[in-house]
């Protein structure tokens, strides 16, 4: 009876150190090609604060329109990143992301003698380009860790937004005044290079889930000459136009803001 109980514990033991093994030593996928997809945070993407004429701040190092009135943020940034796996543990990737900046500041205040309806939208949209390699430090049979360097090249396009606004008379709806605006800034590019750590979840043994963190240190040349329009008229005065221009730019080095992403990988 002793010697039967003995076995059976030996076996136990032996399918649970088994069990156990197979968990955390199974490799990864030997499939050498990889394709992600990721979304991106975007805050971390505008560095340099968008001025207007007088030096005030229409939008925030940290991507917000600075405008009073209920806004709306439909920005989106995702990012398609290839992966070729030279062995086990270095891939070899380049990330191509895109970013559309689209946000608006809407008001519709009643106070006085008057009735003031005004929209603000501003648009723009962000390139990156970033080759590099990644290497892979921890693995399991369902988790991998892993960072890496990059080379990176950001095009910023051009910086545009609108402006609408009327008021109208508070007891009669008449409308008093309208005008229409529009600027335009100048883009510019980025430059520099990079590092990155991430983890991925592996649901399958070709499709994972993960997250990755990156900055890069970068030269910025942004902006230049911003020329706006304002069409306007003061019922019953005919319509008038003014246009301006001020600089708006600038140059130099920094560390950029941590860009988070989350991401779905398929290994072919």
């Amino acid at each position: 009876m002793k010697t039967k109980k003995i076995l059976t514990a030996m076996v136990l033991s032996s399918i649970s150190c088994s069990g156990f093994a197979q968990f955390n030593t199974e490799p990864a996928p030997k499939s050498k090609w990889g394709l992600s997809i990721a979304m991106n945070s975007i805050q971390a993407q505008v560095e340099i604060p968008l001025l207007t004429a007088t030096g005030g701040i229409l939008v925030d190092a940290d991507g917000n329109i600075i405008t009073p009135g209920s806004r709306v943020d439909k920005s989106y940034s995702f990012s398609v990143i290839s992966k070729y796996q030279i062995n086990n543990d270095i891939l070899l990737r380049f990330e191509f992301g895109i970013t559309n900046l689209n946000l608006q500041a809407n008001v519709d205040a009643k106070g006085g003698l008057g009735h003031n309806i005004s929209t603000t939208e501003i648009n723009s949209r962000i390139y990156r380009y970033t080759p590099g390699f990644q290497w892979t430090f921890m693995k399991t049979k369902r988790i991998e860790s892993y960072c890496g360097m990059t080379a990176t090249y950001v095009n910023y396009k051009d910086v545009n937004n609108t402006g609408y606004g009327e008021t109208r008379d508070f007891t009669t709806d008449t409308l008093q005044s309208i005008h229409n605006s529009k600027a335009n800034t100048p883009g510019g590019f980025a430059a520099g290079v990079g590092a990155l750590a991430g983890f991925n979840i592996y649901l399958h043994r070709r499709i994972s889930i993960g997250a990755e963190f990156s900055s890069s240190a970068l030269y910025y040349k942004l902006g230049g000459i911003r020329a706006s329009e304002t069409t306007g008229q003061n019922f019953p005065n005919p319509i008038s136009t003014e246009t301006s221009t001020h600089t708006n730019s600038y140059k130099g080095f920094k560390i950029s803001k941590i860009i988070s992403s989350f991401n779905i990988s398929i290994w072919f």
